[in-house]
């Protein structure tokens, strides 16, 4: 008789799980409590244009992502962005970003020119430490490398304005929290990225926008949508879930979710389970839309936008480099620092709208003094944007993959275990994946 096994959460992480395990031949149903799958991977469409929610492009590292666009027949949906280069906002102006190769480094003029070689030898010595580390899966990383806040070591061991326009501004960017928040083992698998791979931050896109591999991915699953589940509880050997006021009982069940959801759903968690999402944090965002000119943002991908430059807007992103345009108008995304986003959350949207404006001005040299350029279009609020790598949580989570994965039949899965964005999140889901199917197949469940 096959294994029944129930994935909490249609979220990417989730979706890749549970086509992972069907194809393993165990018998899945993912439930959702949205009416749509994808989570944070989803795209709105709104008279006319394509409004991605969350996650906003792709890049060339991405390479479970693209092989999913191959092994579900849409890799032809994969399409490099329009031309178009990455900037970050230093004293108000815009300034090349990219720190690919040692020249790139030496020609990246927010930073004095004695800590452009600093970098340089940083990036040198550091070598042996960034060769071979998996971004995607920090939990692989060393232990011996979660030694610090990534701003402490950046700014003690390189200088001020790394800290502040390169480990600072992505952090913010790409995680919408200050890089003390985040372990020395995220910065050095960063680094490792950039430094060992040209091409690997080229943009890319699905056509369909970022709900299109989600969507692909839900054709082939068992997934119940408008599912809300709200207890996941070990019973008598099984799992029993409780989703929509019906009790089920599976052999596994993957709890998918985010980690804060995670810890109201689960019932008598094992010890591990309990400590692990008790120490889950997220950074808030918010990804405010505005329709503009396609012209105004013209040769401009995305800009970082450093806390210590502005402390609301974290970054943007030009959406005509996708083809999305409309009447000659395309979409500009903008994120929202944390600290702001918190503050905003429960404000309407015409307060969020006029607000966000008011700065983004600010920060976007080609729209100086054209605030009306700016049509409001569509408002995401994000309060579990992205978790939080800080340090030692990695290394909490590398030892619970080691040890409490599975107890009482229960698997968690997610960004939040070490595995950023979206090409972490299929990480994920295949890690938990090839983690059950030995299980399950061997020697069966642990108890906690």
């Amino acid at each position: 008789m096959k294994k029944r096994i129930a994935v909490v959460g249609a979220g990417i992480a989730g979706l890749s799980c549970a086509y992972e395990l069907q194809k393993q031949g165990f018998e899945v149903v993912v439930f959702e409590q949205d009416d749509h799958v994808g989570g944070r991977m989803w795209t709105s469409e709104k008279k006319g244009f394509a409004f991605d929610v969350g996650a906003d492009f792709l890049v060339d590292l991405y390479k479970n992502t693209r092989s999913y666009c191959d092994e579900l027949g849409i890799g032809h949906a994969w399409q490099p962005m329009g031309p178009g280069k990455h900037y970050t906002l230093n004293a108000g102006g815009l300034r090349l970003l990219s720190i690919s190769s040692i020249w790139s480094v030496l020609g990246f003029d927010s930073l004095s020119f004695k800590s452009r070689i600093r970098l340089i030898l940083f990036l040198a010595r550091a070598g042996a430490k960034i060769r071979g580390l998996n971004f995607f899966d920090l939990a692989s990383a060393p232990e011996e490398l979660d030694m610090d806040n990534a701003y402490a070591y950046a700014r003690d061991q390189i200088g001020q304005d790394v800290a502040e326009y390169i480990v600072d501004g992505i952090t913010t960017t790409y995680q919408f929290h200050r890089s003390s928040e985040i372990s020395t083992t995220g910065m050095f698998a960063l680094a490792g990225l950039t430094a060992n791979s040209s091409e690997g931050f080229t943009m890319y896109h699905t056509i369909g926008e970022m709900r299109t591999i989600p969507c692909e991915l839900a054709k082939r699953l068992d997934v119940r949508t408008k599912t809300q589940v709200s207890r996941i509880e070990p019973h008598k050997g099984k799992v029993a879930i409780t989703a929509t006021g019906k009790r089920m009982k599976f052999d596994t069940v993957v709890c998918a979710s985010t980690g804060d959801r995670a810890r109201e759903m689960l019932i008598k968690p094992s010890r591990k389970q309990a400590e692990l999402l008790a120490s889950v944090r997220y950074a808030s965002s918010i990804n405010i839309s505005y329709k503009i000119p396609v012209e105004v943002l013209s040769g401009i991908s995305a800009v970082t936008v450093p806390h210590i430059e502005n402390p609301s807007i974290s970054g943007y992103t030009n959406e005509s480099l996708k083809g999305i345009c409309v009447d000659g108008k395309t979409l500009i995304n903008v994120y929202l620092h944390e600290g702001w986003a918190r503050k905003m959350m429960k404000k309407s949207e015409k307060e969020i709208f006029t607000q966000v404006k008011g700065e983004l001005v600010k920060v976007c040299p080609p729209l100086d003094g054209r605030k009306e350029l700016l049509e409001d279009h569509e408002i995401q609020r994000w309060p579990s944007a992205m978790p939080k790598f800080d340090h030692k949580y990695v290394t909490r989570v590398k030892r619970f993959w080691q040890d409490g994965q599975g107890d009482n039949g229960v698997y968690l899965c997610g960004d939040y275990l070490n595995t950023p964005w979206v090409e972490g999140s299929i990480t994920c889901g295949k890690k938990v994946a090839a983690m059950i199917a030995i299980g399950e197949k061997g020697s069966g469940r642990r108890a906690s």
